[in-house]
């Protein structure tokens, strides 16, 4: 008596199974991708958003304020009763209350940058009125750049991301420069 009954053979499992393989591969490929993307623009974004952030904040305190202090290296500027003291060597910026002479730590200071950023350049250059004889200070030209901590990222400079270092990890480095008027200007 013969029998009807049909199956796959092994040799068509195989390929079902070789086919469905390669398109699963495809997917998962595809969404790594995906993933990664959002992974980098979310870094990205996280940069520019504490650079605008913090340029924001000491714009207000400039217009709130009609002084201008600047130390000879850039570590503490002052805007009025504000203080931003930069430390280079981690990496970090803080406000807080104005030293004397603004030419030491703030007092009740709080860093302004997260964990996994660090401040690559902090330059505050004041500007003053073109009158010679009583030059006034009306303001200054203040340039930040923020990157993300992880040095093994960054180029031998330390000022730019290496593409070669890709990884898990990803590097964003944002500059900001700007103008801020103090009070009456």
């Amino acid at each position: 008596m013969k029998s009807n009954v049909r199956g796959f053979t092994i040799i068509e499992l195989l390929m079902a199974m070789a086919v469905f393989s390669f398109v699963m591969v495809i997917i998962v490929a595809a969404f790594m991708q995906l993933m990664s993307g959002y992974r980098q623009g979310v870094t990205n974004q996280k940069t520019q958003n504490l650079n605008r952030e913090i340029l924001v904040q000491m714009t207000r305190a400039a217009h709130d304020s009609s002084t201008l202090t600047v130390s000879a290296d850039n570590s503490h500027v002052c805007f009025g009763d504000s203080q931003y003291d930069y430390d280079q060597t981690n990496g970090n910026l803080y406000l807080g209350e104005r030293s004397a002479n603004c030419s030491s730590v703030a007092a009740n200071r709080k860093n302004l940058i997260s964990d996994d950023l660090k401040v690559l350049k902090f330059v505050v250059d004041p500007r003053s009125s073109s009158n010679t004889a009583n030059p006034v200070v009306l303001g200054a030209n203040v340039e930040l750049t923020i990157a993300t901590r992880n040095e093994d990222l960054l180029d031998d400079s330390g000022q730019a991301c290496d593409p070669t270092k890709a990884g898990s990890q990803y590097c964003s480095i944002t500059t900001i420069k700007t103008a801020v008027g103090l009070r009456g200007e």
